[in-house]
């Protein structure tokens, strides 16, 4: 199967590149890489960035992942943060979260940390309740100027059951410019299964018209979630807006991908803690003269 501006990468309109052998189009090196993933596939459920290589003299960065048996290659164009050490960028992410001095301030030095890393014009935290309405805890702004939402509440329905069930399954999702025109998969039903193609951990699938009026309602362009998960719940979620296009490298949102992991269990460890702590905290609070 294939789709987008195939021809940018091989040469070659998507419809063209049907029945093609990946011997032909990939170096070697970077078909060894693509096979090794294969031998384990239950270690690559999601999107792995596999290589990020020039072949036919056009640089691209390539993202795999496995689902029903098909292995989906997604290949981008590299940004121009080509010596961006992900690695390290999210440890000083993470040694700024282990320095908040309490819970509120975990919840927005995560946003201030997401801020710095993505550039976004806004970055929010938000929290959900029990029946998934929710609340904007923490933000942080790129400028003055910008608008604040701090303390906005939504409703349930703004995230319905199929969409949190997708954050739960998929730490990120980006949204680089929401004006986009989506480019067909060809052909439109999976050959081995003859259903659609699930493309539910893909960095380029399209997303629901529903969401992108939502965001054009807000005036954001491009747009950014990073989920955040606690004792196996959608307990929140991160969210980066900006008014212009914005493409954010598969470095940055590996890192953003990573963080979100490490943010969410530094919550439930607070959260666990705050819980543990309670009631010695009341007894202490009740013990005092009046």
């Amino acid at each position: 199967m294939a789709g987008g501006a195939t021809g940018g990468f091989f040469g070659v309109p998507p419809e063209a590149m049907i029945g093609q052998s990946l011997i032909g189009r990939l170096g070697s090196l970077e078909l060894k890489m693509l096979v090794g993933l294969t031998i384990k596939p239950t270690a690559m459920p999601q999107p792995t960035l596999v290589f990020e290589a020039g072949l036919n003299g056009v640089r691209m960065d390539a993202m795999a992942s496995l689902t029903y048996g098909l292995l989906l290659l997604e290949l981008e164009t590299p940004q121009a943060d080509a010596t961006l050490d992900g690695i390290a960028r999210v440890q000083a992410m993470v040694r700024e979260m282990e320095a908040a001095a309490d819970f509120d301030g975990l919840l927005n030095t995560i946003t201030v940390q997401v801020q710095a890393t993505t550039g976004s014009d806004r970055v929010m935290l938000y929290r959900s309740n029990d029946d998934y309405s929710g609340e904007v805890v923490a933000e942080t702004l790129r400028a003055p100027g910008v608008e604040s939402f701090l303390g906005l509440r939504y409703p349930a329905s703004d995230i319905p059951a199929q969409a949190r069930a997708l954050y739960l399954s998929s730490w990120i999702r980006h949204i680089p410019d929401a004006r986009y025109q989506p480019a067909p998969i060809m052909p439109t039903l999976n050959p081995k299964t003859g259903a659609p193609l699930d493309l539910a951990f893909c960095a380029l699938r399209s997303v629901s018209p529903i969401h992108l009026e939502y965001l054009a309602n807000m005036g954001v362009v491009s747009w950014t979630s990073l989920s955040v998960v606690v004792g196996g719940r959608l307990w929140g979620m991160v969210a980066c807006h900006h008014p212009t296009p914005m493409s954010f490298s598969t470095r940055i949102r590996v890192a953003c991908e990573l963080f979100a992991q490490l943010a969410s269990l530094q919550l439930q460890n607070r959260l666990a803690i705050d819980l543990a702590t309670a009631p010695l905290r009341s007894a202490t609070a009740t013990s005092r003269p009046a």
